[in-house]
């Protein structure tokens, strides 16, 4: 479990928040012109997600190194 913790870094995190931005906001957008809300919403929720457990597993690994 360390070692998966030790992994994320600043550039992981940077990347992880640019990915969980265009989920929540440019596929959730093409996704509702599509008519296809439920997949919208799914997909802001996901992003959403990926970024808060990314952001949680940085501080914890800043703190236990």
């Amino acid at each position: 479990m360390k070692i998966i913790i030790k992994l994320f870094s600043l550039y992981l995190l940077i990347l992880i928040i640019i990915e969980g931005s265009i989920l929540t906001f440019i596929d959730a957008r093409n996704f509702e012109k599509s008519n296809m809300k439920d997949v919208a919403k799914k997909s802001r929720v996901i992003g959403i997600l990926y970024i808060v457990i990314t952001l949680v597993l940085t501080v914890i690994s800043k703190f236990m190194i």
